[in-house]
């Protein structure tokens, strides 16, 4: 029987797989903490999504229901987008009114009131439009961190018929 020789360690190499795993680490951290990041960040921008959608359908039934307290009120239409998604603050809601022709008439937001005229601008057949803004701030590692303050803003709106 033969006797095979192992190869062996040149003289040098024996710390080499250390050192090549320990300059790959920093990498695939990375990675893997992004992907997180990023999963995260969809979820936000769905149910942000789903909680101004159906705040917007709320609001094209009832108009005029707003809420200035923190939580917001549930039957008002920052309380429906805040019952999905708590990130969405009476202050992170912005209420547009538009004209049937598309022109603003209106806007509501819980610091400012309502600028316009109310009764106007909430009649059947104008155009409600319901904005949801807040800024997404990573969970692991601030992968964003060259976008704008540590965060990433997400704005979503959905536009409605007033009932």
């Amino acid at each position: 029987m033969r006797k095979r020789n192992l190869p062996r360690h040149r003289s040098g190499e024996s710390g080499q797989a250390v050192v090549e795993f320990a300059l790959f680490l920093p990498i695939i951290l990375l990675l893997l903490f992004g992907a997180v990041n990023v999963s995260i960040l969809f979820n936000s921008i769905t149910s942000q999504d789903g909680a101004v959608r159906d705040a917007g359908r709320y609001a094209s039934i009832n108009p005029t229901s707003f809420s200035t307290h923190s939580p917001p009120d549930a039957n008002s239409i920052e309380g429906i987008a805040y019952a999905e998604d708590t990130s969405l603050t009476a202050d992170a809601i912005t209420i547009n009114y538009y004209y049937p022709d598309g022109g603003l008439c209106g806007t509501y937001t819980a610091s400012g009131g309502f600028v316009g005229d109310q009764t106007d601008c909430t009649q059947p057949g104008y155009f409600v439009q319901v904005v949801g803004k807040v800024t997404y701030t990573p969970a692991i590692i601030n992968v964003f961190s060259g976008i704008g303050s540590g965060g990433l803003p997400i704005s979503t709106s959905y536009e409605f018929v007033i009932q």
